[in-house]
């Protein structure tokens, strides 16, 4: 009797578990008292469920991959506000928006003209504007400065372009960061410093190429980080060997003021500078410079075939070139220069004439005023139009004072580390110091050229050369301990940010009380 009631027992507790490993729903309906505990069981369950979610989340995150997907992303909507925020305004011709304008037009008409700058940036306003939308107006829009913009006139397309290619370029600078093994304050602090950076964001809400050279620039600089890293005869070799020549190709082919960088690249390939893998083989320094090459040629050579009538331009050729232009009076008449001739010659006029470009302006300035911007540009003057103010062009005051005390400390630095070379502070720090030195060396380059030659020169001339200091802040940034780096990174970003929003009125041409204007006039000559 007693092992019979035990055996019921047993099989009442074993079907009650069966029941149990089903789910709750048989065993509370049978089992009333028991809900409680299998309502907490499923809330567990949940709770187990999302902090496995969670953790999931958190463990791709952690990724440095997915970590630098998603900064980048956040970055490029950031970039993207920055720069379309009023791209309306000022709605009339600003500054050099009057020739790159005329130049779109004059592509889409085929009527030839001369510019000193090779012809790519002029080439994708024409092209991908027109792929976008952009009409010929039937009266030139661009025929003077501060001339208002028709409502059929479809310059939005144009800036919008411009403010494509500049807002990649604050991406890129994360990315060149992160490849030199920054930590992310570090990295963020730099890009802070491009994203914010004033005389980049009005550069690129207008149709203006510097954007444009700007985004070539600091792809080229991203591509060549991944060339010296990657170890030779892999794939990843070639493939940044090639993208880096196109890339600094195209530098070269918006702006000749741009040759810096792919200088500065082929130093650090050719000699093996700076990165374990960075010296090139000569087949690989060889194939780097056909390619540039071949890219650079083939340019002009769709210029030529874009541009196959007679315009502004004729009268800079000789008359074998004017031979080849349609409606010239040389046109079918004398023997026409070959396509090596017209390159060379076109070159050599570029060349000259950018020597040559010495004309008084009133708002040119010396290269020693760049870096601490105490000479300004007026690009808009925004008198007379409601709740309108001017737009000039400094560089952000935050990101002056940050870059010129980073090029300051370093040059320091590297004096102090020669006199107590055998400190064991010196050879700890000898890779931070190394990088640094480059750094404000290839920033000294960019300005060597408005040093040497006399020519007129505008402050926008200092966006390569800035590049280079923002780069460096997060370097000697990066060179503290890890909490007074955090701490040093957030102040300055704070700062760079600050500086941006108060100065934002003149990026964006937008009203100052008079009462207000005293907080934005740091220098004299600014008023």
């Amino acid at each position: 009797m007693g092992r019979s009631g035990s055996k019921k027992t047993g099989q009442k507790k074993s079907s009650t578990a069966r029941k149990d490993e089903v789910g709750g729903k048989e065993l509370s309906s049978s089992v009333p008292g028991k809900r409680p505990a299998d309502g907490k069981k499923a809330n567990g369950g949940t709770r187990r469920s999302d902090r496995d979610r969670m953790s999931s989340l958190k463990l791709l995150v952690d990724k440095p991959w997915t970590r630098t997907l998603l900064v980048s992303a956040l970055l490029l909507v950031a970039s993207i506000i920055v720069r379309l925020y009023r791209l309306e305004h000022p709605r009339s011709v600003v500054f050099d928006e009057t020739h790159f304008g005329k130049f779109t037009d004059w592509y889409l008409k085929g009527e030839f003209f001369f510019d000193i700058h090779p012809p790519l940036a002029k080439m994708v306003f024409a092209y991908l504007g027109s792929a976008l939308g952009y009409e010929l107006s039937e009266v030139d829009p661009y025929r003077h400065i501060g001339l208002r913009f028709k409502p059929g006139d479809k310059f939005l397309i144009l800036r919008g372009i411009s403010a494509f290619f500049g807002a990649f370029v604050p991406v890129f600078m994360f990315l060149t960061c992160e490849e030199l093994d920054l930590p992310l304050e570090s990295s963020l602090l730099a890009t802070s410093a491009v994203l914010f950076e004033h005389m980049l964001v009005v550069e690129s809400r207008l149709i203006l190429i510097n954007s444009q050279l700007m985004f070539y620039l600091s792809l080229s600089l991203y591509f060549a980080v991944r060339l010296w890293k990657s170890s030779q005869g892999t794939p990843q070799r070639w493939i940044f060997l090639v993208l880096t020549a196109l890339a600094a190709t195209g530098a070269i082919s918006v702006k000749w003021t741009a040759g810096v960088t792919p200088f500065v690249i082929a130093l650090v390939s050719f000699f093996g500078l700076l990165f374990p893998h960075a010296r090139l083989t000569l087949s690989e320094c060889g194939i780097a410079a056909t390619i540039a090459f071949s890219a650079y040629t083939l340019l002009h050579y769709l210029h030529f075939k874009a541009l196959p009538n007679t315009g502004q331009g004729t009268p800079f050729v000789s008359q074998g070139f004017r031979a080849t232009l349609q409606g010239s009076e040389y046109y079918g008449k004398v023997p026409e220069a070959s396509f090596w001739s017209r390159y060379y010659e076109l070159s050599q006029a570029m060349f000259w004439l950018n020597k040559g470009t010495t004309k008084a302006h009133p708002f040119m300035s010396p290269w020693y005023t760049w870096p601490l911007s105490t000479k300004h540009m007026i690009y808009a003057g925004g008198i007379g139009l409601p709740g309108s103010g001017p737009v000039k062009l400094i560089v952000n005051p935050g990101v002056a004072l940050l870059t010129v005390s980073a090029v300051g400390i370093t040059i320091l630095a590297t004096l102090l580390s020669i006199r107590y070379r055998d400190s064991r502070l010196v050879t700890n720090s000898a890779k931070t110091l190394h990088m640094s030195a480059a750094l404000v060396a290839a920033w000294i380059l960019n300005l060597l050229p408005y040093m040497a030659v006399e020519r007129s020169a505008f402050l926008y001339h200092y966006l390569p050369g800035l590049y280079y200091a923002q780069i460096l802040l997060g370097v000697v940034v990066a060179g503290l301990p890890k909490v007074p780096r955090r701490i040093a990174a957030s102040l300055m970003i704070a700062t760079i940010v600050a500086a941006f929003i108060n100065w934002s009125p003149w990026i964006y041409g937008l009203a100052v009380p008079r009462a207000s204007k005293w907080r934005l006039n740091l220098f004299d000559s600014w008023y």
